[in-house]
């Protein structure tokens, strides 16, 4: 929702640490990002509209950690969004909301951040985190993770076929 975004903007607008860039379909919340970076003067905030899905190895390669914060408006929260598969894939560290099921499982398995958005210290704790990661660990965790869903979609595959299968 554009709400969260606007909470993240707010939280790290003109912070010289962060660099804020939006990609994919705009067209809902560009015209109220735009408006609301240009009242507060906020100058790190860019964004990139449409792009290919095969563009996610470029944009990957450009990030230092992935914005997967939804609005928490009881639809979201036990999401799995395509953005948490990417950062375990290209060894993202992402930001989730606290209370949703992306932040237990990012805090349980040491692959991103907790946000509580409203944290006024949100800015200093996401830098501190960056900072603290240590990288052998953090893509050790990764590829588990990528190995437990490797195995729950065998796991998957052989209950369908076996459902499917004509005797």
């Amino acid at each position: 929702g554009i709400t969260v975004n606007l909470q993240l903007i707010d939280a790290l607008g003109n912070d010289k640490r962060f660099e804020l860039h939006y990609y994919g379909n705009l067209e809902l919340v560009e015209k109220e990002i735009t408006e609301f970076i240009s009242k507060k003067n906020i100058n790190n905030v860019y964004l990139h509209g449409p792009y290919d899905p095969k563009d996610r190895y470029d944009f990957a390669s450009r990030t230092d950690i992935i914005h997967n914060i939804y609005e928490p408006d009881g639809n979201t929260e036990n999401a799995m969004g395509n953005k948490f598969y990417d950062g375990i894939i290209f060894y993202l560290p992402q930001l989730c909301l606290e209370g949703s099921l992306m932040g237990k499982i990012c805090k349980e398995k040491k692959i991103g951040l907790n946000c509580n958005i409203r944290d006024e210290k949100l800015a200093d704790k996401i830098y501190d985190y960056y900072h603290s990661i240590e990288w052998k660990d953090f893509e050790k965790n990764c590829d588990e993770i990528l190995n437990d869903i490797k195995k729950e979609i065998q796991i998957g595959r052989k209950k369908i076929q076996g459902i499917c299968e004509i005797k």
